[in-house]
């Protein structure tokens, strides 16, 4: 038989002849590029048809190379000998993970991941190991795509929520004149009244959209600005569970913003507004329309908000999924947002160097834990420095 033959041993390395009719078998049933090789010279003793087939692409030539050193090209670009790539494998602790690789055949480059598993062995005979090509190109090509069409939908995203803000001020601005020029002509008929406050209504929740679909889009885009300024959080929670009030009334929802000392530090006011103001929305949709509580506290080197309710809670499984995009903490409002208020919260919050967590169980409600360190920033002070002066800070 000729050593370099395809499918034979070279001369010298006895592959245990007896082994060799089930290793060619083992080979024949796969259905990938497959390679049997010795472990210390990284030679090709046996090689499947698709392997040859592989090979012979590669190499414009119909033997398999004596000493198996064919050469592929790294996803860089950069040559890689197959001869190194090997014992490289063969040398980790997961062998069978294999390394990537991007061979020319049929006139276009394709990936291959290249893989290697040592076979059993007996004493007195050859090391060997199997070296799979498992062709990667249409899982590649799909990631690609898919790639493609996430960015060709946040940009949609992004432009069409640019495009809505102006009809949409410009209708605010119509239901705002007409309501003054009735009122301007003597009484308004009450089913005048009703429509318009209805209308009104309907803008001021298509606004709020509009918004959040704006925050998502810069926070996608990575265009979250933050101004930092002097901000005591215990009066701004005071101010927002005062805003939202009336809402939460409306749904018989008593709001508390628990009496706190002022917890003083530098934040971007509009952005902590709006954490507070989507965790409110949150409980109050979610709430049964039970009690909500507000804290407001300072620690040594972050200060804290908690947004309380005792609604029906959410599943150890969900806790993690509901702050990702359009994700909702329960099926049955799935008509009642497009699930962005929660993902807001936590891209604003982490802006600030800050995190959130939640802590709940079904029926018995949900407390929403927000912390942020003082100064926007992540950064840690010495604990024994007052953390929540009762004076803004210079800012010095």
């Amino acid at each position: 038989m000729n050593p370099n033959e395809p499918g034979s041993a070279a001369a010298g390395e006895d592959t245990s002849l007896d082994e060799r009719p089930c290793l060619e078998m083992m080979l024949a049933l796969q259905p990938f590029p497959c390679l049997i090789v010795h472990n210390g010279t990284a030679r090709a003793v046996l090689a499947n048809i698709e392997a040859r087939r592989l090979m012979f692409d590669r190499l414009g030539a119909s033997p398999l190379p004596e000493e198996g050193s064919w050469t592929a090209a790294a996803d860089d670009g950069s040559p890689v000998e197959l001869a190194r790539v090997i014992p490289y494998l063969l040398g980790r602790s997961d062998p069978g993970d294999g390394v990537e690789l991007s061979l020319p055949r049929a006139g276009e480059r394709r990936s291959y991941r290249v893989a290697a598993r040592p076979l059993p062995g007996r004493p007195g005979l050859d090391e060997l190991s199997m070296v799979t090509f498992l062709d990667m190109t249409g899982q590649r090509r799909a990631e690609v795509a898919l790639r493609d069409a996430v960015h060709a939908r946040d940009e949609l995203f992004s432009v069409a929520t640019h495009e809505l803000k102006d009809p949409l001020f410009s209708l605010q601005l119509s239901i705002q004149l007409l309501r003054h020029v009735a009122e301007l002509d003597g009484a308004v008929p009450p089913h005048v009244t009703q429509h318009l406050e209805v209308g009104e209504r309907q803008i001021g929740r298509l606004a709020r959209l509009i918004d959040n679909m704006l925050d998502v889009a810069r926070i996608v885009h990575g265009r979250i600005e933050l101004e930092f300024e002097p901000l005591d959080l215990s009066e701004l929670a005071q101010q927002v569970v005062t805003r939202f009030a009336e809402q939460a009334g409306s749904s018989g929802t008593i709001l508390t913003a628990e009496p706190s000392r002022p917890v003083v530090g530098r934040f971007d006011r509009l952005k902590i507004e709006q954490v507070i103001a989507n965790l409110l929305s949150n409980a109050i949709k979610y709430g049964d329309g039970k009690p909500i509580r507000v804290r407001v506290r300072g620690e040594a080197d972050r200060a804290v908000v908690e947004v309380e309710d005792q609604g029906a809670g959410i599943a150890p499984e969900d806790r993690e999924r509901i702050f990702d995009r359009f994700e909702r903490a329960s099926s049955g409002h799935r008509q009642a947002s497009l699930g962005l208020g929660l993902y807001i919260v936590r891209s604003l919050v982490e802006a600030h160097g800050g995190a959130i967590e939640v802590r709940s169980e079904p029926g018995r409600g949900s407390t929403f834990i927000v912390t942020i360190p003082w100064d926007g920033t992540g950064s840690r002070s010495d604990p024994a420095e007052p953390r929540y002066p009762t004076a803004p800070p210079t800012g010095d």
